[in-house]
């Protein structure tokens, strides 16, 4: 340890960690432990730390490589803006008041704002800040800077130094168009009732601060909960700026941090031989599927159950383990309980989701015009930017099907859907191929027809319903034999002739509840395995709202409508499993691939098939009549 002030004062600045452990008070979250202790960080604690540093660095890396180029860039380590979503009592809250604390002692006319949502939190915030200041170890009079002010408003330093730190609520939007601040926290963002007092909590820190949003989940609130679904995690910006030398399309500049309840070494309650032999065997599917997902002890699963049998109950806004997901969730998914009720069976979707597996290909398709599309592998591993994911290439002998859902092709629009199943197996369907990207409806068309030549003539089931109705006359223009009809609804009672058939599911309320109870079925008794994240997140919140089945306001559910038509397909719809081995398909290479998809299909369908377009809207196998239409 240096021995004269300045050199004490470069070495606390230099080292946070040291600085906060020698330094700062807190008291400890177990009540069982009186008086303050110095602030030793937990790991939670420690993993946000951690993430700020990496920022901090990336940053640097990015702006230097920037500047080469632009002689403008500033090299800098800031902006840092990190989106915080986290279960109760973490003591996220104090790190982030100790790094503002630390930034404004080292840092002359530095000015940091805190904002929570209510009169209490702001308070209960406040007595953090002012007990560093109160019980600071102070053993030379020149090591820490002078204070002016110390109270539940603001916490200044002397006029020479001239930094401090404001507390307010977001019902006082006044205090943040007061200062410029270098550092700001917004504390339980997702319970702000005041939209003015983030705009200007944003304008007043400019374009290079460090910026916390922290809060447990409110549900798919108005103010956190859009900033969360744009923002990214670190890893994955970093691997596409090492790819791309660019930041992501469509990122918002924050990064995501979540800590699980599980994470937490002190959510857990001791019990006995006899207790752990009957909580064992007496486990629901929910908790099997969290100890298959998080490796949960049963020491935790103690813990959860007595939570959600104790101040889950307490309340009445939610359901208690909804409300427990809330305050305490295991994944981010699960923190945003929607007021509806969900369709899919969350503890099937958590199980799914711990049996993540990386795809055997993937890459994008670049749509260059209709009848051409051009695949180009990519070698990063966050395969989830990807349009096109192959989790399984076709195998020789199996049979696949393929639900679509088709969209505008709008950059801000929802997304045009592909999924691949594998149906061979006969109950169970595996996912092993999805598209989710911006193409137009017929462009779709396309992409399907390359996805079943490609998969073994694989049987398609698309939405009809318009813009899908482009993209079924695109099939049938291109010639994709396998896919389902439906009698049309005007033409009932004439001969069948060729106008009587139509390509394509038409999906009206009660047609839509029919599908979607084949799938709720069909995750049930695990008869799906969903790979796609997008997908599981789409199902996760998808939700019945006063008896309207769909995606929460600003959510998609493209992938659960394309993949409920698979599933119904699989199970009512398609022929008879029984298929000779399919001819090969040229595995796409790492260059880009131009592929003529009137060539491809017409490989895989045999002459006779090929019959004049208006002749090809008749069933071409042994399909059910339109019971649905």
């Amino acid at each position: 340890m240096p021995s004269t002030s300045k050199d004490i004062r470069k070495y606390y600045k230099e080292n946070i960690r040291e600085f906060m452990k020698d330094c700062l008070r807190i008291q400890h979250r177990n009540p069982n432990i009186t008086g303050l202790v110095p602030f030793e960080l937990n790991p939670a604690q420690e993993a946000l730390l951690t993430l700020k540093e990496q920022i901090e660095k990336f940053n640097i890396k990015r702006t230097t490589y920037m500047a080469q180029f632009d002689k403008s860039v500033q090299i800098t380590h800031l902006p840092v803006r990190i989106n915080v979503l986290k279960p109760r009592k973490e003591g996220i809250s104090t790190l982030i008041e100790a790094i503002m604390y630390h930034h404004n002692e080292f840092n002359p006319h530095s000015k940091g704002l805190i904002m929570a949502h209510r009169e209490d939190g702001a308070h209960n915030i406040a007595s953090i800040s002012t007990r560093f200041t109160r019980f600071f170890p102070v053993t030379e009079p020149e090591f820490k800077m002078k204070m002016y002010k110390n109270n539940s408003k603001a916490i200044e330093w002397d006029q020479e130094h001239d930094s401090g730190m404001f507390i307010c609520t977001c019902a006082n939007e006044n205090v943040a168009r007061s200062h410029t601040f270098r550092i700001v926290h917004l504390s339980e963002l997702a319970h702000f009732g005041n939209g003015d007092a983030i705009a200007a909590a944003n304008e007043a820190c400019g374009d290079f601060p460090i910026f916390f949003k922290e809060t447990t989940a409110n549900g798919l609130d108005a103010y956190f909960y859009p900033s969360w679904d744009k923002a990214m995690y670190f890893e994955d910006v970093k691997a596409y700026w090492d790819e791309h030398k660019a930041t992501p399309p469509d990122w918002n500049g924050e990064y995501k941090f979540f800590w699980g309840w599980w994470q937490d070494p002190e959510y857990r309650s001791p019990v006995s031989p006899e207790e752990r032999k009957l909580i064992s065997e007496d486990l629901d599917e929910e908790e099997k599927a969290l100890i298959e997902a998080y490796g949960l002890s049963i020491e935790q699963i103690k813990w959860r159950r007595g939570k959600i049998a104790g101040s889950a109950t307490d309340q009445k806004k939610l359901e208690p383990i909804d409300f427990f997901r809330q305050e305490y969730p295991a994944n981010p998914e699960e923190a945003f309980v929607t007021t509806g009720t969900a369709v899919f069976q969350r503890s099937a979707l958590t199980r799914l989701e711990a049996q993540r597996q990386k795809p055997e290909w993937h890459g994008k398709i670049l749509l260059m015009k209709e009848g051409q599309i051009i695949l180009q592998e990519q070698e990063h591993n966050r395969w989830w930017f990807s349009n096109l994911v192959k989790f399984e290439r076709p195998r020789e002998g199996h049979e696949y099907v393929i639900g679509g859902d088709a969209a505008e092709g709008l950059k801000s629009g929802d997304w045009s859907v592909a999924s691949v199943w594998d149906r061979t197996d006969g109950s169970n369907l595996v996912e092993v191929a999805r598209y989710r990207g911006k193409a137009g409806a017929r462009l779709l068309g396309d992409i399907i027809a390359y996805l079943s030549a490609h998969y073994n003539d694989a049987y398609v089931m698309m939405e009809a319903n318009a813009p899908g109705n482009s993209t079924c006359q695109r099939l049938v223009e291109i010639g994709v034999a396998e896919m389902y009809h439906r009698k049309n609804e005007e033409a009932v009672g004439q001969d069948q002739d060729k106008e009587v058939w139509s390509p394509g599911f038409k999906t009206y309320a009660n047609t839509k509840r029919l599908i979607i109870e084949r799938a709720r079925a069909a995750l049930r008794d695990k008869e799906l395995t969903i790979r796609h994240p997008d997908a599981l997140r789409e199902w996760r919140l998808y939700a019945n709202e006063d008896g309207r089945l769909g995606a929460p306001p600003g959510e998609n559910d493209d992938c659960v409508m394309a993949d409920c038509l698979a599933i119904y397909a699989h199970f009512v719809t398609a022929p008879a499993i029984l298929r000779a081995p399919p001819p090969e398909v040229p595995q796409s290479p790492k260059d880009a691939q131009s592929i003529r998809i009137q060539d491809l299909v017409r490989k895989k369908i045999k002459k006779s098939q090929l019959r004049h377009k208006q002749d090809r809207l008749r069933p071409l196998k042994a399909l059910p009549p339109g019971k649905l239409a």
